[in-house]
């Protein structure tokens, strides 16, 4: 089970930091295909997928002893890191929300 796990979080993994790869290098202006809604809905796919696999991982790890739990650490440390690059990367294309200290009076 650990080799398949490995295996398959391996190949999304490597997807994963392909596509924003290609992200980065467009916005650093060397070229890449930038952020059309299709990548981005590609990206999004393959973090459903590698989400999919970590709730697997989740589920035998709780049925497996503490030392054989250990072993599946290093792919879910993998994971959890990619899926929190993730989340920064979509707060900052959707932006986030903005601190108000007050209101500015609209005369009409």
């Amino acid at each position: 089970k650990l080799a398949t796990f490995f295996r398959r979080s391996t190949e999304l993994l490597r997807h994963f930091f392909t596509l924003r790869s290609v992200f980065s290098e467009d916005s650093d202006g060397n070229g890449g295909f930038g952020r059309s809604e299709s990548q981005k809905a590609k990206l999004s796919n393959i973090v459903q997928e590698m989400e999919k696999e970590y709730g697997k991982m989740v589920e035998l790890t709780k049925t497996l002893t503490l030392m054989e739990s250990k072993m599946f650490r290093p792919i879910m440390d993998q994971l959890d890191w990619a899926f929190k690059l993730h989340r920064e990367d979509d707060s900052k294309t959707r932006g986030g929300f903005v601190a108000v200290s007050g209101f500015v009076p609209v005369e009409t």
